[in-house]
């Protein structure tokens, strides 16, 4: 069961985390959960609760491939 506690934030963060937790599709307090969950973790000197893929996911953006460099680079480590 959950508990239910008052938090006091600025209104520029609590802006920026609905904001945030709206592009991910989940809640405030989930984020806040979750944020809290990790920190706590790695305080302790666990490891981080997500895998780097979960915490990355969609968040990473490829490059347009520049074609000279990647000339050179296929012909110093081949294909």
């Amino acid at each position: 069961m959950k508990s239910r506690f008052n938090l006091t934030l600025e209104p520029k963060l609590v802006h920026q985390v609905k904001r945030i937790a709206k592009k991910r599709n989940t809640s405030f307090s989930a984020m806040v959960e979750d944020l809290l969950r990790e920190a706590v973790s790695e305080l302790e000197g666990g490891v981080p609760t997500q895998s780097f893929s979960a915490r990355w996911g969609g968040g990473l953006k490829l490059v347009e491939q520049d074609e000279q460099r990647m000339q050179r680079l296929t012909e110093k480590y081949g294909n």
